[in-house]
């Protein structure tokens, strides 16, 4: 299954956002030191063109200069060189050495990778420390192991371009995460390197091709502004090749084409052998279950109710007749009147009160229930 390649080109944007110029100057930097000695030796290589000899005519033909006169007069015409001998063979020199130097400052576009690859994987690099991650890996004990990768893989793809294109492009591919692979790993073997990055592209080729050509847009637009967009496309590029790497190494995982083991050297990690090596005679112990504790259950206080409190109702009290209010008995008054043997008469006649009678007394009552003797 392929790659998405819009999706990773996707992710390599996000992951640059706020940090562009950061790894602009730090691939400024590399390529300052690296390019100025290359560049010394291509300057110098146009000097060396000045000790040509050449012809105000144009091109030499030979047939034109039979005789002996018209070869001297050939010479009398030629220009005279506008450097001396000396001056030019010391232009050689240093042009040489600017070629050496170039090839001895190489393996800092190795280390250079590394920084993109802190970057994918989470570890944004400060300036200062991207740059001395880079110098201080590469001169290192790992130096000869990176300069030799750098001789070895342009000489062996020198010799293929040179002689066959189409297998050239085949071994480029081939070979393309060898630089990533030491990046991450500056003691792994050149030539582990290689194998691996083998592994890693083996029947992927064509996704590395494709992935190469949808830059060339970007290409154009850098030479179009004058290399500013440079700023912006030299991160991009490095972001997204370091995305991919990753993506192909966890493809690889999953397929089964490579597993862990193969991003450390064969020859440095591989374990000592061991002679007339007997394993130990391992005896299973018996496992003996645990006795386990018997579990009592924990004794259960006898819930006792707690004593109810004996309901006495409140004593009531006695109901009592309210004395009701009893008016004072007002004595009768006899109104005032006549003498008895006179009373008032109308007519104006004088009439003697009659007589009123009088009430029995209780001797009298008394008498009159008693009974003779002697009757029941």
């Amino acid at each position: 299954m392929e790659l998405n390649r819009s999706a990773i080109k996707q992710q390599a944007r996000e992951l640059l956002k706020g940090r562009v110029l950061k790894l602009f100057f730090i691939m400024f930097i590399i390529g300052i030191i690296t390019g100025a000695a290359s560049g010394v030796s291509t300057s110098v290589s146009n000097i060396n063109n000045a000790f040509d000899i050449p012809n105000s005519s144009g091109d030499i033909n030979i047939g034109e200069y039979s005789d002996l006169d018209d070869v001297e007069e050939f010479f009398e015409n030629q220009t005279e060189p506008s450097v001396s001998a000396p001056t030019a063979a010391a232009a050689s020199i240093a042009g040489s050495l600017g070629g050496i130097i170039a090839f001895l400052l190489s393996p800092l576009n190795i280390m250079l990778i590394a920084v993109f690859l802190f970057l994918i994987k989470g570890q944004d690099l400060s300036f200062g420390d991207g740059l001395t991650y880079i110098f201080k890996n590469t001169f290192s004990k790992n130096y000869l192991n990176l300069i030799l990768h750098q001789f070895l893989k342009g000489l062996f793809l020198g010799l293929l371009f040179m002689l066959f294109i189409i297998p050239g492009v085949i071994f480029y591919y081939k070979w393309y995460f060898s630089e990533t692979i030491l990046a991450e790993n500056p003691a792994m073997e050149w030539k582990d390197a290689m194998d691996v990055s083998k592994k890693m592209t083996n029947n992927h080729k064509g996704e590395l091709f494709v992935l190469d050509l949808s830059f060339i847009l970007w290409g154009l637009l850098c030479i179009v502004t004058f290399g500013f967009a440079s700023i912006y496309v030299g991160p991009y590029i490095k972001t997204t090749k370091a995305l991919y790497f990753e993506n192909f190494r966890q493809r690889g995982f999953a397929n089964g084409e490579i597993n862990p083991d193969d991003f450390y050297s064969q020859s440095k990690y591989q374990l000592p052998k061991q002679e007339n090596y007997q394993s130990p005679q391992y005896q299973q112990p018996q496992y003996q279950a645990p006795v386990q504790p018997q579990y009592q259950a924990p004794a259960q206080p006898q819930y006792q109710a707690p004593a109810q409190p004996q309901y006495q109702a409140p004593a009531q009290p006695q109901y009592q007749q309210p004395q009701y209010y009893q008016p004072p008995v007002q004595p009768q008054q006899q109104p005032d009147r006549m003498p008895d043997e006179a009373i008032y008469n109308p007519l104006g006649a004088y009439a003697p009160q009659p007589a009123v009678p009088q009430p029995e007394t209780e001797s009298t009552n008394e008498q009159s229930f008693e009974q003779p003797d002697g009757e029941l």
